[in-house]
């Protein structure tokens, strides 16, 4: 009980705890989902391989498969879990995971974000880059770079981040419309529009 309230204070403790406490399911579980899931990487190496109990911590938090044995990356069921609840995890996934059409969608449609961590075939695939900006605008920065000619794509970014606007094809920089939903979204993001357009009277008072 003393370890288990110790663990829930701070997780990092399991780091001292004695070896087959670290083994303790009930301790470990109490320790990386209620502070801190990088404690994860001191619980015993037989819970890092147990794919049932990786299975129920990445249910709650996805980045507990970081820290799970890496014979565990390879198992694709637990990764879409895994992206599911974190999407980010897609950092360390298998670089074939990286260039799998579903596991990239599905981390990218739960933030857009993690498109930079996809292979880059899938960075340069239209329908994974529109999917990844539409919740993260700031993906267009990794996606590639005819993409960023892509009004569809570009005014997709913008309007949800207008700083996108500074990864965009130039033409596209002298789009009235891209740059309105930029700075609608960010009127700051006017620095980044085409001089033609920050010199236009009219379309900077409407802006």
């Amino acid at each position: 009980d003393i370890v288990l309230a110790a663990v829930e204070q701070d997780a990092w403790s399991l780091e001292f705890a004695e070896e087959e406490l670290t083994a303790d399911a009930t301790i470990v579980k109490a320790a990386v989902l209620g502070t801190d899931v990088a404690a994860f990487e001191h619980a015993h190496e037989s819970l890092r391989k147990d794919r049932d109990f990786v299975y129920s911590l990445v249910q709650s938090d996805g980045m507990a498969l970081a820290q799970a044995d890496e014979a565990l990356l390879s198992d694709l069921k637990l990764m879409l879990e895994a992206l599911k609840n974190d999407p980010l995890v897609l950092e360390y996934a298998l670089p074939e995971q990286r260039a799998d059409r579903e596991v990239v969608s599905t981390a990218v449609a739960g933030n857009g974000a993690a498109l930079e961590f996809a292979d880059e075939r899938l960075r340069n695939d239209r329908e994974i880059v529109l999917l990844a900006v539409q919740n993260c605008g700031s993906a267009l920065h990794v996606a590639g770079s005819h993409l960023m000619s892509d009004r569809e794509i570009v005014l997709t970014a913008v309007s949800q981040d207008g700083w996108a606007l500074s990864a965009a094809d130039e033409v596209l920089k002298a789009d009235p419309d891209v740059v309105m939903a930029a700075v609608k979204n960010i009127p700051a993001a006017m620095a980044h529009a085409a001089d033609v357009l920050k010199e236009d009277r009219n379309f900077v008072l409407r802006a």
